[in-house]
């Protein structure tokens, strides 16, 4: 069974941990164990391939509350990071795939939810929908075979920030988390275990040592 390296980054500003994964990328296309990134964010909005700055329908609050708008490499439109969202990036070589990588992060992300008590669906769009309101979101891109960026996963997070865009190209769209749903507090920690946990068995890992690292610092916590 293939090792899968856990890097968790603790929160982080956006561009650090894109610096972060792609060194990482790097580092499986020399030959190191697939990766899989933790981060949570402070607020930020991202703007994937098929969005543009029309995404932003709200551009007096972003600007007030000092919030970066950052355009990235990746696939889709605007989305929202903020505290209480768990983001996970799986860098991985697609030749080591069992099964479509996308999908397989999007059936991960419903495995998690069932979990909890929480039955999701699909839509048109790439991502988990609860009840009309879409609670995962998917993002990736593919480059020489290895896969970067990932998903975000609504927990705990404050959701007034996404009525600032077009969500995933999608106007008025709803979103909402998984406290709301459950109206349980999960604790970051907890949700995230369990992803690693349902990703791995479905995608035939073994995952390796927590690795954190942390102000380039990295250190192995068993």
């Amino acid at each position: 069974m293939k090792k899968l390296r856990i890097i968790e980054l603790n929160t982080m500003d956006y561009n650090s941990t894109m610096e972060v994964m792609h060194n990482v990328r790097d580092e499986v296309e020399h030959g190191e164990n697939d990766a899989l990134i933790f981060v949570e964010y402070n607020p930020v909005i991202t703007i994937g391939s098929d969005g543009s700055e029309h995404s932003i329908v709200d551009t007096g609050y972003i600007k007030r509350k000092g919030i970066s708008v950052v355009h990235v490499d990746r696939g889709g439109g605007a989305v929202v990071h903020n505290n209480g969202q768990l983001v996970g990036y799986p860098v991985m070589k697609l030749s080591n795939m069992p099964l479509d990588l996308l999908l397989g992060i999007v059936d991960t992300m419903a495995d998690v939810l069932s979990g909890f008590g929480v039955k999701s669906e699909k839509g048109a769009e790439p991502g988990l929908w609860v009840s009309g309101c879409k609670i995962g979101f998917v993002g990736m891109r593919i480059q020489k075979g290895i896969s970067t960026h990932g998903f975000a996963l609504n927990v705990s997070n404050d959701l007034d920030l996404f009525k600032t865009i077009e969500t995933c190209g999608i106007k008025e769209a709803r979103v909402t988390n998984l406290t709301l749903l459950t109206r349980k507090m999960i604790q970051m920690e907890e949700i995230q275990h369990v992803f690693i946990s349902k990703f791995s068995r479905r995608f035939h890992y073994m995952p390796d040592k927590f690795i954190i690292k942390e102000n380039n610092k990295q250190d192995d916590k068993t």
